[in-house]
């Protein structure tokens, strides 16, 4: 699944970098699934849901989890 990260700063403001955010969502068992790309002039990051997790599969689910590891 493909997220523009600029698009996530619509829900949350994010207080790592690109890379680290991607290594973040690994340690919660969504995969950074190859390195960050630019598209359009916006950093995406590819994510592979590996769990049972269909909250994880939009960017308000992202959001909240990543709201939920820096809180």
């Amino acid at each position: 699944m493909l997220i523009p990260l600029r698009w996530l700063e619509k829900y949350i403001k994010l207080k790592h970098s690109d890379l680290e955010f991607g290594k973040i969502l690994t340690k919660l068992d969504s995969m950074q699934d190859g390195p960050i790309k630019d598209v359009n002039g916006l950093p995406v990051i590819d994510l592979e849901v590996r769990q049972n997790r269909p909250d994880l599969l939009s960017i308000i689910g992202i959001a909240r989890e990543y709201a939920a590891y820096i809180n």
